[in-house]
């Protein structure tokens, strides 16, 4: 990934977005985002690094602002830290509620709960006497939780039935019913379990790109918590494959 192109995917990740070296003094402007309950991202730039040396020298071309912190508010450069306390942006933006704040834990706590089925069956399929069934219920349950993801991505665009529809959002339509189709590949029992599991990793990791290119799809640590439980479900289905080997 270029600079230019990872340092606006950093800006667009969130609506705060504060970029600072180590030493970068953060206290005042993380209590006053903190005690509002408005989530913000840290973007460090440590000098001692190679390539966060060019990213530095390519975010002082885009912003004509020498200095750390630089503040990004809703994609905007506003200015340094003493800058940004007192903007007018700063002060314009919505307090996130206390119910949003509880909505965000209950979704992380479920998504990485999640994870139970695939740790459980993977280690479950290298007892020989229960491989076969742990084998299929890993199977099962990745077809279904590969849907649930596609059917995300669609219901993100209920809302935008009603209107045209972007080129990208046509895509995304269309990317979004390619997992049930792969689901629904895996669980006629047509392949042999490893070419069903390969098949598992194959979607679960081309869908883990595909968000990942939906830079402004979600919240940073929405697209984090993907992120890591696409890597997290793949790693154990490639168990589950590693069994079917070892396990006669």
């Amino acid at each position: 990934m270029t600079t230019d192109k990872q340092l606006k995917n950093w800006i667009d990740s969130e609506h705060v977005v504060v970029f600072k070296s180590p030493v970068t003094e953060m206290d005042a402007l993380r209590r006053i985002l903190t005690d509002r309950n408005i989530l913000f991202r840290e973007v460090e730039l440590s000098m001692g690094n190679h390539q966060a040396r060019e990213q530095f020298h390519q975010l002082k071309k885009m912003t004509h602002y020498n200095l750390l912190p630089q503040i990004f508010i809703g994609s905007k450069f506003i200015g340094g830290a003493d800058k940004s306390l007192h903007s007018e942006e700063l002060e314009a933006l919505p307090t996130t509620s206390n119910s949003t704040t509880t909505t965000r834990k209950l979704v992380l706590l479920l998504g990485y709960a999640g994870i139970i089925p695939f740790i459980f069956f993977s280690l479950l399929a290298f007892i020989p006497i229960i491989h076969p069934w742990a084998i299929k219920a890993n199977i099962v349950y990745g077809g279904i939780i590969l849907t649930f993801i596609g059917a995300v991505h669609w219901g993100s665009l209920l809302d935008s039935f009603s209107s045209n529809l972007s080129r990208k959002n046509k895509a995304t339509l269309i990317v979004s019913v390619l997992p049930s189709l792969l689901a629904w590949l895996v669980l006629i029992d047509y392949f042999n379990p490893v070419s069903s599991l390969c098949i598992l990793i194959s979607g679960f990791m081309a869908m883990c790109a595909f968000e990942a290119s939906l830079v402004i799809y979600a919240s940073s640590w929405y697209r984090k918590m993907r992120l890591q439980l696409s890597y997290s479900v793949s790693a154990f289905l490639a168990l589950s494959v590693l069994s079917t080997l070892l396990v006669s």
